[in-house]
């Protein structure tokens, strides 16, 4: 959409202005061929990922095969399902009481009562959402007004859709007081900038897409504290660095402040209202890539080279390649029987998402 054009676009900018070149193109562009070309490649605004979810998995699967990425695949896949992120980020942040209820595919039984979830949480208005979604889809707010809208969304993602749900406690600070849900954005472990978001006036989702609205935001030193505390256990947890993380939280139902979710991989970091912070991303791209090329150099006497598809095009066969190239062959031919060690190597050819390459 706009949004995230406007978003990526100052990105691009920042990076252009260090002397990359950097380009934003769909992991579902089949027209794109240039790959090759790329050296990093960062995960931006894949909001559409749950409509093809197999292949964005397979992508982060094979994506660090071919390049660098940011954030790691591996923190990306840890962050798509809320439970087990939420589980492990417990030991070390206060997050809100959850109910799993689990689908099972062989099983027609009805979901459990409404009334025995809401004793168990201690609680009457409940929100339930499945465990695998972003933008507030699947997301309602539950009480004894309109249990047959409980029934219905629980057997439709439980059921059809094959989805484990989460229940908990409706966070009234997030309509009646206060800042709503509060949004600290960090980039290579720092806090940057923050805002909040707040529902439609009657509504309880704080997304764009259904009357929610926001703005900018000073974090107090104990949001900010919070935001660090969760960056640094994810990082722990997980034992990859994020190049960015957004981390969403509220305060309870007991004034205390509590984790609602992290983003990872799919997160808008609020460019457009702090432009500033496109350029410390883009600074801290640019210096990941330098040490590298530094590394590079001192084992190989050379800067790294890319061939590109131009390159290939004008081969006899339009082929592609990786690895180490052959010398001369002689001990091959001179001991054809001969177990002997193949050299190994580390190659950068790279694939496509939502993506800034640069």
């Amino acid at each position: 959409g706009a949004m995230a054009t406007e978003e990526d676009g100052l990105l691009l900018l920042a990076l252009e202005q260090l002397g990359r070149k950097a380009t934003r193109r769909s992991i579902e562009d089949d027209k794109f061929d240039d790959w090759d070309a790329a050296k990093l490649i960062v995960l931006r605004s894949a909001w559409a990922k749950f409509d093809y979810l197999e292949k964005y998995k397979r992508f982060l699967e094979t994506v660090e095969s071919h390049s660098f990425f940011f954030n790691p695949s591996k923190l990306v896949l840890w962050g798509l399902n809320k439970v087990i992120y939420l589980r492990q980020l417990a030991k070390f942040v206060k997050v809100p009481q959850t109910i799993i209820i689990y689908h099972d595919e062989d099983e027609d039984e009805p979901p459990p009562p409404y009334s025995e979830l809401t004793e168990l949480l201690n609680c009457t208005d409940i929100i339930i959402k499945p465990t695998e979604g972003n933008g507030g889809v699947g997301v309602k707010l539950i009480n004894e007004t309109n249990l047959d809208l409980y029934d219905e969304k629980m057997r439709l993602y439980m059921r059809e859709l094959g989805q484990d749900m989460l229940v908990q406690c409706f966070m009234y600070s997030v309509t009646h007081y206060g800042p709503g849900e509060i949004n600290v954005y960090l980039i290579n472990g720092q806090v940057t900038h923050a805002g909040y978001s707040v529902p439609a006036k009657g509504g309880y989702l704080i997304h764009e897409e259904y009357g929610g609205d926001g703005d900018d935001l000073v974090p107090s030193e104990a949001e900010k504290e919070f935001a660090l505390n969760v960056y640094n256990a994810a990082v722990g947890i997980v034992g990859v660095k994020p190049l960015y993380m957004r981390v969403d939280m509220m305060y309870d139902n007991d004034g205390d402040l509590t984790l609602m979710e992290i983003a990872c991989g799919t997160t808008d970091m609020n460019f457009r209202d702090f432009p500033a912070s496109a350029k410390v991303m883009a600074r801290a791209m640019d210096e990941f890539l330098r040490e590298k090329e530094r590394e590079y150099e001192l084992i190989h006497g050379e800067i790294p080279r890319l061939i590109t598809r131009d390159a290939f095009r004008n081969l006899s066969y339009p082929y592609d390649m990786f690895g180490t190239p052959q010398r001369d062959g002689a001990y091959g031919k001179q001991n054809p029987l001969v177990r002997y060690n193949v050299e190994r190597c580390i190659t950068n050819c790279p694939i496509n998402t939502t993506v800034i390459c640069i």
